[in-house]
């Protein structure tokens, strides 16, 4: 009964409301007759207040459904969500990987372009040019490095906040 709703709570204090009324009545005048009417009502009353338990678990079950489908679609919204961020969290280490490459293989050139002009076979505009291109590729990897902490902290702000927070952790897995 304590598990009961709204409308098993109303419908026992409207017929409880009348059983009292009936047992006061047959208490201020015993008669047969009010006596005959008490019982009639509360049969009535036991039926009446079971219909209303079997209407209230009824109605609250299908509550119970709709909690659950849209607790699903909470689910595959985060299951989404996180499949988004991790392909972005994937798209930027490679962008990062490329980018420290890149940055290794200007930084090697710049170094051999530096040599040979130590041994006096390349220009200074050569120097400069690969000093240029090494500088290039190094803010092209703090970019990527910037795009990777983007996407983390994204991750970590759907991980703590929005409608699905008490979700994401069993996702997470």
């Amino acid at each position: 009964v304590g598990e009961m709703g709204l409308i098993y709570w109303v419908a026992a204090l409207a017929l409880g409301a009348v059983f009292t009324a009936f047992a006061v009545q047959l208490l201020r005048d015993p008669t047969p007759k009010r006596a005959m009417r008490l019982f009639t009502w509360s049969i009535t009353y036991i039926t009446l207040l079971f219909g209303a338990m079997a209407n209230d678990v009824l109605l609250s079950s299908q509550r119970v459904q709709q909690l659950a489908l849209r607790k699903l679609e909470l689910e595959q919204e985060i299951r989404q969500t996180l499949e988004g961020l991790n392909a972005q969290i994937v798209s930027a280490r490679d962008s990062l990987a490329d980018a420290r490459e890149q940055e290794a293989n200007r930084k090697s050139s710049y170094s051999a372009v530096k040599l040979k002009i130590d041994l006096g076979l390349a220009s200074i505009n050569d120097l400069e040019a690969a000093e240029g291109a090494w500088r290039e590729a190094f803010v092209d990897r703090l970019r990527s490095e910037s795009e990777l902490s983007l996407a983390r902290i994204s991750w970590q702000r759907v991980m703590q906040e929005g409608p699905f927070a008490q979700l994401a952790p069993c996702l997470a897995d």
